[in-house]
């Protein structure tokens, strides 16, 4: 339930206020000049410099502990179709391959030995006929 509470006493108060911060203020009112907001544009400059270089640096460093911080990898995948996908995804040692749908994401071979990436990137008919001498005629 709502209380009513006078508002007489409050409002002479508040009339009374506006000439005393008036007064504060003036004697304490900065001169604002190009000194001033130059200032104040090299302060907001260094925060937002800082900001960035911190972004950069967590999302260099990744996880602490890990150093780089990958720990899963996408090492190459191919198209199946308009919306699916076999992925295969380096995690610490091990390789999985997985196929990716919208929706669900399904494990459905663990490579016995890693396949060899040092070559960097390569392009989908290679992952594609590696995984298929890998896997062999029957899959």
């Amino acid at each position: 339930m709502l209380r009513c509470i006078p508002m007489y006493p409050t409002l002479a108060v508040a009339g009374l206020m506006p000439g005393l911060v008036l007064a504060a203020d003036a004697a304490a009112a900065p001169e604002i000049g190009a000194g001033w907001v130059l200032n104040l544009v090299f302060g907001l400059v260094l925060v937002l410099g800082l900001f960035l270089a911190l972004a950069w640096l967590m999302r260099k460093l990744g996880t602490l502990p890990g150093g780089n911080g990958r720990l899963i990898r996408v090492v190459g995948g191919a198209s199946l179709g308009a919306r699916d996908r076999l992925v295969l995804v380096e995690l610490g040692q091990q390789q999985l391959l997985l196929g990716v749908s919208p929706g669900r994401i399904v494990n459905l071979h663990t490579l016995p030995e890693r396949l060899d990436t040092a070559s960097g990137s390569a392009s989908t008919r290679d992952f594609s006929a590696t995984l298929r001498g890998l896997l062999g005629p029957d899959r």
